[in-house]
């Protein structure tokens, strides 16, 4: 899918449009891409692996070492611009790689798998850059990663693609389809309490005194601790959670990683 956006590779079937248009050469231009693998030539350096970067986007001179210079200060490799690339580690080409994308203000930044080699604070100054490019400059930022905790965190609409093909779209909280799970922790399970949440509920998990449930769509869920207590319920523990991006994922797709 990523090769198609960029225009690597042509469709076998139907059409796509970027900003509302048939793709082309001139709307290439509006686009940054991070590739998940990186391949700078390792003589170069990384102000001139971005000087390059901005030539190839049609930008002045000026404004090239304006924005290298912001950029690579924002990604945290200020201090090896004048070190040949050959000397970097995954991570700082990583860096260089997302400072090469967004050195002409694209409109679309695209990334494909991102962040390989970034140490967890890398990463997180890495997905911070994502999100204040997006809240400050507007850029749409479209990412295709399996790391689905990351990606909980970052986007605001997902789709899940499923053997190739779009098996959901939409913000999270839609996608979750309302599925709020309730887990309770009482002093005991009597055979009352027991039957109550199997009435009430389509999903149970039943443990000892532990019990987590999915209510069934209609019940009225700010009912359920008072009806609990009436049935003689000693509560020890209340809470109510919904399904992480990854339960979303595998109910989706079936448990298909594809």
């Amino acid at each position: 899918m990523v090769r198609i956006l960029m225009g690597f590779s042509k469709q076998t079937e139907g059409n796509f449009r970027l900003f509302g248009l048939p793709f082309s050469t001139r709307l290439r231009q509006k686009i940054g891409y991070l590739p998940e693998k990186i391949s700078i030539p390792g003589f170069l350096t990384g102000e001139e692996f971005l000087t390059f970067s901005g030539k190839l986007a049609g930008m002045k001179s000026a404004l090239i070492r304006d924005k290298s210079k912001s950029l690579l200060e924002k990604t945290g490799i200020a201090d090896a611009a004048s070190k040949k690339v050959s000397g970097y580690s995954k991570g700082m080409l990583q860096r260089l790689g997302l400072a090469s994308a967004l050195i002409s203000d694209p409109e679309l930044l695209i990334l494909d798998e991102p962040g390989s080699g970034l140490d967890p604070k890398g990463y997180i100054d890495f997905r911070e850059t994502l999100v204040e490019e997006n809240r400050i400059k507007g850029t749409t930022v479209l990412l295709n990663s399996h790391r689905l905790l990351e990606v909980e965190k970052v986007c605001h609409e997902i789709g899940i693609l499923n053997l190739g093909t779009l098996a959901a779209i939409g913000p999270l909280e839609s996608l979750k389809e309302g599925k709020n799970r309730i887990l309770i922790k009482l002093e005991s399970v009597t055979s009352e309490l027991d039957s109550y949440i199997r009435k009430i509920s389509s999903e149970q998990k039943i443990k000892e005194n532990q019990i987590e449930f999915l209510p069934m769509g209609g019940i009225d869920l700010r009912k359920i601790p008072a009806e609990l207590v009436a049935l003689g319920a000693n509560i020890l523990k209340y809470e109510r959670t919904t399904e992480s991006l990854e339960e979303v994922f595998l109910r989706v797709t079936g448990g298909n990683d594809e």
